[in-house]
């Protein structure tokens, strides 16, 4: 059974995100690129990048977090 903490600051390449930026709003940055990819690429090649970005991620989480 893995023992993870519920402290998000406990794991550093995931808490990266819980820094704040005066005047920066993540929720309408994700919507601006969630539209501008949509726009350039088709609803197929957009969903097999998004499937890259997430096996990406679970991936780092795996070798940084769990592994060690």
């Amino acid at each position: 059974m893995c023992a993870l903490s519920n402290n998000i600051s406990d794991y550093y390449y995931v808490s990266q995100g819980k820094t704040t930026i005066p005047n920066v709003d993540d929720g309408e940055e994700c919507q601006m690129t969630d539209v501008s990819d949509s726009v350039l690429v088709t609803a197929e090649c957009y969903s097999k990048m998004k499937s890259v970005v997430v096996t990406y991620m679970y991936f780092i989480v795996l070798v940084c977090i769990v592994l060690p």
